[in-house]
């Protein structure tokens, strides 16, 4: 994609290859990264897109370090997308979440390679799924790529199994 073209000609100007430790001083010697396309703590794991409406959650993208758990390091950067909930479909939506994933890594790259961002803590439990937390939606998916959202909105009531064992594991 477009942040990866991007990358290679930083590279470039550098004369270094986009994973050379020198390019990234007290960044990469510390921490991997994650480009996620939900808001966390909203939706970590897998399918965050259609998570986020089939819970209606908030929208949005989330750079953020990664630990030992799911979609749960310290948050380096985040940006809410606004969605309009009456044309976009699966596809659209995805199409804008990574676009603004994009966006938000290459307008924060020189003070993300000096180490200049500051982690936070993700705030909250939010939600997380895994794959086959979806199959039981899956009838609603019949356009596929192509299904509007609104046909989607607030579908899912309950928490996913991921996230009701992550409650029941910190409480005991």
């Amino acid at each position: 994609g477009g942040v990866w073209v991007w990358l290679r000609k930083q590279s470039k100007k550098t004369s270094a290859p986009p994973c050379d430790r020198n390019l990234w001083p007290n960044v990469i010697r510390i921490c991997t990264i994650n480009l996620h396309i939900s808001l966390l703590p909203w939706n970590k794991g897998a399918d965050p897109n259609l998570w986020s409406f089939l819970e209606d959650t908030p929208k949005g993208v989330t750079i953020h370090l990664i630990d030992k758990k799911i979609d749960k390091g310290s948050i380096l950067l985040q940006r809410e997308v606004n969605m309009d909930i009456e044309h976009e479909t699966l596809r659209s939506s995805f199409q804008k979440l990574l676009d603004a994933i994009e966006e938000l890594f290459m307008e924060n790259w020189e003070p993300f390679k000096a180490g200049r961002l500051k982690p936070f803590a993700q705030i909250g439990n939010g939600s997380c799924h895994r794959t086959p937390d979806k199959e039981k939606y899956r009838h609603l998916l019949q356009l596929g790529w192509d299904t509007p959202v609104k046909n989607l909105i607030g579908h899912a009531k309950e928490k996913s199994i991921c996230c009701r064992l992550s409650t029941m594991i910190r409480a005991s």
